[in-house]
């Protein structure tokens, strides 16, 4: 005989509650079972978007391998908690600007009077651009506050990237590939792509 009506009556008393939906589920997949998800691909110097994970790449092995062993060596060592590659950016944050209303407003001070801006690159802060080649997080930051980085992230400093994100990027590869074919030949380091 079977008494009482649903919800409480769902003749699956073993998922009733969480602790014993946990205990018997057959796959979980956690924040905790993240440590540095690496994601690699066949190829030489290639980075490619992951389109169902935004903001996360495949890499080939030649282009992060030195780089994130000497990146985890250095995080390991620290109390920060997170690790974000960067490289120098050629001119600094605070000579960028904003649109508000149809009138341009410095990027960092939020001001109007854009003069101040003019100045010369050297009179600025160096500024950098998170540039995607490592990102290490501690996962106790994603278990216990909600959120990925943190509020004492290390900048770990890397060569400049070139990432070819939207069209136009394609004429600044172009410029950098005639101005140093060397590049040429790392990126197509198979000879059936290379130019004879």
């Amino acid at each position: 005989m079977i008494i009482g009506k649903y919800p409480n009556l769902r003749l699956r008393r073993s998922r009733k509650y969480s602790w014993s939906r946990k205990l018997i589920q057959e796959n979980t997949l956690s924040p905790n079972d993240f440590i540095l998800p690496i994601f690699l691909m066949e190829g030489s110097n290639k980075k490619v978007s992951i389109s169902s994970m935004p903001g996360v790449y495949k890499y080939t092995i030649n282009r992060i391998s030195q780089i994130i062993d000497k990146a985890i060596k250095t995080f390991m060592k620290s109390d920060y908690t997170a690790l974000r590659s960067c490289h120098k950016m050629s001119e600094s944050s605070y000579k960028t600007f904003e649109i508000k209303n149809r009138k341009l407003v410095t990027l960092c001070k939020n001001d109007s009077n854009i003069e101040k801006s003019n100045r010369n690159r050297q009179s600025f802060p160096v500024t950098y651009n998170a540039n995607g080649y490592v990102d290490i997080i501690r996962t106790e930051m994603i278990i216990k506050n909600n959120i990925i980085h943190g509020d004492k992230v290390l900048g770990y400093v890397t060569d400049p990237v070139l990432e070819v994100d939207e069209k136009e990027d394609f004429s600044r590869l172009e410029y950098e590939i005639n101005k140093n074919p060397s590049i040429y030949k790392k990126i197509f380091s198979n000879e059936k792509y290379i130019k004879k």
